[in-house]
């Protein structure tokens, strides 16, 4: 209702998409708009997603069913959502409004972060430049006419992920985004048991807590971590085989001077 008041209804809006909340919540808002006769006509919806994790724009493109990334890699953390929680909503709103679903590389969102912040003052975080890299792209591909109004949804400081966007521009290249998570979650246990939104908050919140749930389910699948009921929350800690790993890891850093 905001972006309403503020601009009316533009022709497009690109949005940033992980779990694929924020652009089901868009269509939603819009609709009740229209519904109540507050605006004429709706936009049209983009979902972008980092090509190296985006199964909301695969499934769109093949027609087909979200099916979970396994090997998810990108530095768009934010968006990094192997396995969409509202996807299909998300699918929804992209047939519903006749909108369409794009990915970008992680060279193109990072060279979108930068150029936001030169030019209109702006640090964000990878997943909100994924917009502006999205809008390169589809503008090169003729996709919006001149006279269109293209709205890109941008949300997310990038002080947030400093430490992403450091080690990639060390040269570290396409790191395995999830993997680097998982590691900093068995660091966190290490110190002692957590429950979720603590872990959440010891990792510097690089990420969306459901995201950071995902995480802790499959690790403890792996039986990395184990959990324990206390109270009203579950509480995660460490089991042999997770402080086993660890030590190994902190090997392999040794031998390759990390």
């Amino acid at each position: 209702y905001e972006l309403i008041e503020q601009i009316g209804v533009p022709d497009w809006i690109i949005c940033p998409t992980g779990s694929g909340s924020i652009i089901y919540s868009i269509w939603k808002g819009f609709n009740e708009a229209y519904n109540m006769d507050l605006i004429k006509g709706k936009p049209r919806l983009i979902a972008v997603q980092a090509d190296g994790c985006s199964p909301i724009v695969t499934a769109f493109l093949k027609s087909s069913e979200i099916v979970k990334v396994r090997n998810p890699q990108t530095i768009a953390s934010g968006i990094c959502i192997a396995n969409p929680l509202y996807g299909v909503k998300a699918l929804e709103a992209l047939k519903d409004s006749r909108g369409i679903a794009v990915s970008v590389s992680d060279e193109d969102i990072l060279r979108s972060q930068k150029n936001l912040s030169k030019l209109e003052g702006l640090f964000v975080e990878p997943a909100a430049a994924s917009t502006i890299a999205a809008l390169e792209k589809l503008s090169s591909q003729e996709v919006f006419e001149r006279d269109e109004t293209v709205l890109c949804f941008i949300s997310g400081s990038g002080l947030k992920t400093i430490d992403l966007i450091g080690a990639y521009e060390r040269g570290w290249g396409k790191f395995n985004i999830y993997t680097s998570t998982k590691v900093k979650i068995l660091n966190v246990l290490n110190m002692r048991g957590m429950h979720g939104y603590e872990i959440w908050k010891n990792i510097g919140k690089i990420m969306k807590i459901q995201a950071v749930y995902q995480h802790l389910n499959e690790l403890e699948k792996l039986g990395l971590i184990k959990s324990q009921i206390a109270g009203r929350r579950k509480i995660y800690s460490l089991t042999s085989k997770g402080e086993g790993l660890l030590k190994a890891v902190e090997e392999i850093k040794t031998l390759l001077n990390i």
